[in-house]
């Protein structure tokens, strides 16, 4: 996933119905912060994937590059320019949202 596509739900749907656990996406920032990061993490939520955002734009304190997990929690937040970090997940661990606990209703991935 790349910069617009966080604005179209579609996109973190598409990768996740394919069998994704983790977004790699790299922006170069955003035109309102706040929201970025609300879609950010709804886009994890709702997907029950993991979501690891990279922001490339040092000028502009837009957006940033960490780990949001599936709970839509950011898991790490770096906030040094040019700065990194080894962050472990576990891809193997189930995820249980309120779609899956609602009678009659699949979780789309398993279909």
């Amino acid at each position: 996933m790349i910069c617009f596509d966080n604005y179209f739900p579609e996109s973190a749907a598409a990768l996740g119905a394919k069998g994704a656990q983790l977004i790699l996406y790299p922006l170069y920032g955003d035109t309102l912060k706040i929201d970025w990061e609300l879609k950010l993490r709804t886009r994890a939520i709702d997907h029950a994937l993991y979501i690891a955002p990279c922001q490339i734009d040092k000028y502009f304190d837009v957006a940033y590059t960490g780990v949001v997990d599936p709970e839509g929690n950011v898991v790490e937040k770096l906030t040094e320019v040019s700065s990194y970090k080894v962050v472990e997940i576990d891809l193997d661990k189930e995820v249980i949202t309120n779609t899956m606990a609602v009678p009659g209703r699949k979780d789309r991935r398993k279909i």
